[in-house]
């Protein structure tokens, strides 16, 4: 079996007095993606920025490619972990091609430029999130959608090992969320890379993830394929609502029931 791309030792992270996970053990080997899950404020973007080694976990050990998170050179780590925030923000007016071409500098040299091959990069990563006809525009004139699928373009010119993804769907209509989920899923499954994705819609990640990791809070968690957690029960107790799981022969498809004594 190949080397694990991202190990979580004895893992324990906390927000002030709040517990996210507590001594969480999990590996992710290429070709996987993680799906995280759980209600708002639970520590889903915590993890991740744990994760990426933007803050310390209290306790246990990272790492990446099976060196230890803190060890990688920094530029080193920027060209094999790749994180994606939940939300999409710009400080300086630039065109969408000048944008996705962030995504190279890690691989660039001290004062260096980009090439015409790294500009190449950048406009086939434009078409590939339906951006190829807004090269040129101006980042600041773009929907919450379309500045989501930028920010997505310049995670993918920047070629990480590690995708780290907060809410990757944010502001996207249903054809679009497929689209980059797609787009995710074809990058991990054919490239041996792996991905963790902070997620809200259990349906996605039962379509995209080969395995869950469900956040209770407390710093309770669960984690296993998607197939064994996506379940009524779980997914019920996740959210604290009732969760229907509806079948239609082809699909499992999860949906909010109403509670009992509820309007008509």
């Amino acid at each position: 079996m190949s080397a694990p791309v991202l190990s979580l030792q004895d893992l324990t992270i906390s927000i002030g007095t709040t517990r996210v996970v507590e001594s969480l053990q999990m590996t992710l080997f290429p070709g996987q993606t993680l799906g995280v899950l759980g209600p708002n404020g639970i520590g889903k973007t915590t993890l991740l920025k744990t994760i990426a080694g933007l803050r310390s976990p209290d306790r246990g050990a990272i790492k990446l490619l099976d060196r230890t998170l803190g060890s990688w050179p920094r530029k080193l780590l920027a060209q094999r972990l790749g994180l994606l925030l939940q939300h999409t923000q710009y400080a300086f007016e630039a065109s969408c091609e000048e944008i996705a071409l962030i995504g190279r500098h890690p691989h660039l040299g001290p004062l260096a430029r980009e090439s015409e091959a790294d500009r190449r990069r950048a406009r086939a990563a434009l078409d590939e999130v339906g951006l190829g006809a807004f090269s040129q525009r101006s980042c600041f004139n773009l929907s919450g959608g379309e500045s989501r699928r930028l920010a997505l373009a310049s995670l993918l010119v920047q070629d990480p090992q590690l995708l780290l993804l907060d809410e990757p769907t944010n502001h996207l209509d249903p054809a679009h969320q497929i689209s980059v989920l797609d787009l995710v899923f074809k990058r991990v499954a054919e490239e041996g890379r792996a991905a963790v994705m902070a997620l809200h819609d259990a349906n996605l990640a039962a379509c995209y993830c080969s395995h869950v990791l469900l956040l209770f809070g407390g710093g309770e968690w669960a984690l296993g394929p998607s197939g064994d957690l996506l379940n009524e029960a779980q997914l019920s107790r996740l959210y604290g609502c009732n969760i229907r799981c509806v079948k239609d022969g082809e699909q499992s498809v999860f949906a909010v029931g109403r509670n009992r004594g509820g309007f008509a």
